[in-house]
């Protein structure tokens, strides 16, 4: 992203953090604050926050925890499972209304977003 992006251009970056495993089976990584903050040292952060909160964190896990119970084994069941209590679990992530700008929200939160900018001054480095 930094080589690419002209000086004073802007990076919105957003990535999930307590979710099941998604674009399974594959997940390869999350990011804290910290560690979206160390990901983009290069840039001046001009904020970082809580995108999907506790909540919603817990209506991802919820929705996973109970398709796993109910379905026995069964990949199918599993699946119709995530669907039926995807649809349960909603009424849970609307807590977040309420949670996202929590002091404490990025403990558990289901996702960040960075909005960070290329300084000027950097052009002295490359």
């Amino acid at each position: 992203m930094y080589r690419v992006l002209k000086f004073g251009g802007r990076v919105l970056v957003e990535t999930p953090f307590m979710q099941t495993v998604h674009a399974s089976p594959d997940d390869y990584s999350r990011w804290t604050p910290s560690g979206l903050r160390q990901l983009l040292k290069d840039f001046t952060i001009l904020e970082c926050r809580v995108v999907a909160g506790p909540a919603s964190a817990l209506a991802w896990q919820f929705q996973a925890t109970m398709a796993m119970l109910f379905s026995f084994g069964s990949e199918l069941l599993y699946r119709v499972g995530l669907r039926v209590f995807g649809w349960l679990a909603v009424p849970l992530s609307w807590f977040d209304v309420a949670l996202e700008r929590h002091p404490m929200a990025w403990h558990a939160a289901s996702g960040y977003a960075v909005v960070a900018i290329k300084n000027a001054e950097d052009r002295r480095r490359g």
